[in-house]
């Protein structure tokens, strides 16, 4: 009996994730959080006005 809920389960969060049009990648990225760093708009400056990053292996 409880191999019908999970069939059951398994169907209705397919359903849901395409009707709202979830690909599996976002999914499994937002659940294991695969740790990108989405650059920040300073960051985004930095890069137009060709500042050279900062940090401990970026030295001169």
């Amino acid at each position: 009996m409880h191999w019908i809920y999970l069939i059951c389960f398994t169907l209705l969060s397919a359903g849901l994730l395409a009707l709202f049009q979830v690909r599996p990648r976002d999914f499994t990225d937002v659940i294991f959080n695969t740790g990108r760093k989405t650059a920040t708009l300073s960051d985004e400056l930095n890069v137009l006005m060709g500042t050279p990053a900062r940090g401990f292996f970026n030295q001169d």
